[in-house]
C-alpha cells in the first residue's frame, strides 16, 4: 500500500513539476506581437438633443496575446486625439445626415497597438420644437 501511495506521490510531483516548467518564463523571449489582437466597436444610439445626436461606443479587444492585456484605448475623431482613454466613448453629431468615421485604438501592455475605425451612419436629422 504504502509503495503505491509513494509511486502516486512522485506521479503527481513529476505531472506537477512538467506543468510548471510549461509555464515558466524564459529569459531572452521576444513579447508576443499584437497582430492577432482584433478590436470592433459597438456603438448604440443614445439620446438627441435638438439638432444634436449622441452615440454610445464601446470597444473590445480579442484573440490578445497569451499574458498581454489591455492598457488603455485612444480615440481619435477626424485624426484629432479625444480625451479619455476608457474602452466607452460618447460622441455626438450635429444633426446633418451622413457618415461620420471615428477611429480607436487598443494599447496593450507590451506596448503594440491595434485598431480600428467605426462609422456612424446618422440616416435624418433630428428636429427641434419648442425653443432648442
Amino acid at each position: 500500500m504504502s509503495r503505491l501511495l509513494s509511486s502516486f506521490l512522485a506521479l503527481g510531483l513529476a505531472l506537477t513539476l512538467t506543468a510548471c516548467d510549461a509555464v515558466a518564463p524564459q529569459p531572452n523571449l521576444a513579447l508576443a506581437d499584437a497582430s492577432s489582437a482584433t478590436v470592433s466597436v459597438n456603438v448604440a444610439p443614445g439620446s438627441t438633443l435638438c439638432t444634436y445626436s449622441f452615440y454610445h461606443a464601446t470597444a473590445t479587444v480579442s484573440n490578445l496575446p497569451a499574458g498581454v492585456t489591455v492598457s488603455h484605448y485612444r480615440w481619435y475623431k477626424d485624426g484629432q486625439l479625444m480625451s479619455g482613454e476608457t474602452e466607452r466613448r460618447v460622441f455626438g453629431t450635429t444633426g446633418a445626415a451622413g457618415a461620420f468615421t471615428h477611429s480607436v485604438y487598443a494599447v496593450l501592455s507590451n506596448g503594440s497597438e491595434s485598431g480600428t475605425n467605426v462609422t456612424v451612419n446618422v440616416v435624418s436629422s433630428p428636429s427641434c420644437s419648442g425653443g432648442w
